[in-house]
């Protein structure tokens, strides 16, 4: 079956099959997998084939296609600069979901997503002041922070407080959608978009603070592309927001390097130096950098997990040799999954809104 993708898809297709530079050596999934189909090129060779009719698409070829991280470290190595995989494979991806011929274990975590809805916020662990109502802020967890990093919603809630920050989250939060457009369901994202978005709207949300890079992802660049406005809200990740902040002195003495979240940097904003500078200004606390950082980080290959936890543990484990070899007391990150898969690594990683409370435990 061939897929049917746009003119300036199948030209970026056919530049890439047609290339042999940088980018394979700087592919997360080629990097563990070691064959030629998982680099940009090999998937680039096997669409050109697919959309000039001499190979047919089928379930088990698409698989291929979801073993990829949507890191953008391909993008980076590029020397052409005249192609970029992510959104290639995005787009296909869709394409793909058109035709029916999504992989299993991509619908199964469709139907997971579908399952969650509206995520229900833990009244325990957040206090009740924080809990809807009109404020000038409104922080947007997402839903790995809500179901799996409950803790850095709590550390950085308390951050806001500690600067007086007026701030509410939603008791009842919708999903962004970001994980159905990044597996190709675009009218189930958009769906999600236009809920999530009606709703900030009721509520008059006019600033949001997220810590999710897949958040921040969304909202700056899959909601555009999905055909929605958002000038009327201003959109901040929580590095962006603190860094004009005057953040009391603390004091933190360790050593800690700090890990670049691929949809933080390379794939929306370049968001690279307020992390550091926030880092930075804790006194005793030292900065160590990876080989590999800011554009050329490592990828953790958290995105893939639900997908293929294996190849998920492989990348990781990849990146944590890099990491410990700086022997830093621990990793900072500013990525729920980054610090989940460092965790499960053997690395010891912290959001860095609980970096920044920890520095100013006992500072009132």
């Amino acid at each position: 079956m061939r897929l049917k993708v746009s003119e300036k898809t199948a030209s970026q297709i056919e530049t890439c099959a047609f290339c042999y530079l940088m980018c394979r050596h700087y592919c997360t999934i080629a990097s563990v997998q070691r064959v030629n189909y998982s680099t940009p090129r090999g998937k680039a060779l096997i669409l050109y084939e697919i959309i000039n009719g001499r190979i047919r698409m089928d379930r088990e070829l698409a698989r291929i296609f979801y073993l990829c991280t949507n890191c953008g470290r391909c993008y980076i190595a590029c020397e052409t600069k005249a192609s970029n995989p992510p959104e290639i494979f995005e787009e296909v991806r869709s394409a793909i979901v058109s035709e029916g011929l999504a992989p299993e274990e991509v619908e199964q975590v469709v139907k997971s997503l579908q399952k969650l809805g509206n995520r229900l916020v833990d009244e325990a662990l957040v206090e009740d002041e924080f809990l809807d109502g009109k404020s000038e802020y409104l922080y947007y967890l997402g839903g790995e922070i809500r179901n799996a990093q409950v803790e850095i919603a709590q550390k950085t809630l308390a951050l806001l407080k500690l600067l007086k920050v007026d701030v509410k989250i939603m008791r009842e939060e919708p999903d962004d959608g970001a994980m159905f457009y990044l597996l190709g369901y675009r009218d189930l994202a958009k769906k999600a978009a236009k809920n999530l978005l009606n709703k900030l709207r009721e509520n008059n949300v006019r600033k949001l603070i997220v810590s999710d890079p897949l958040s921040y992802m969304a909202f700056k660049v899959y909601y555009p592309k999905l055909g929605f406005s958002l000038d009327d809200i201003e959109i901040m990740h929580l590095t962006e927001f603190l860094i004009d902040k005057k953040i009391p002195p603390g004091r933190l003495k360790a050593t800690t390097a700090y890990h670049d979240p691929c949809f933080l940097g390379r794939r929306s904003a370049g968001i690279y130096e307020e992390p550091r500078e926030l880092l930075r200004r804790i006194p005793e606390l030292e900065l160590k950098e990876p080989t590999f950082n800011r554009e050329h980080s490592l990828c953790c290959g958290g995105l893939l997990r639900p997908i293929d936890e294996y190849w998920a543990n492989k990348i990781a484990m990849k990146l944590a040799d890099e990491l410990k070899s700086l022997e830093a007391d621990f990793v900072t990150t500013a990525c729920p999954r980054c610090k989940t898969s460092l965790n499960q690594a053997g690395i010891k990683a912290y959001d860095i809104a609980e970096v920044l409370v920890e520095s100013l435990s006992g500072v009132s």
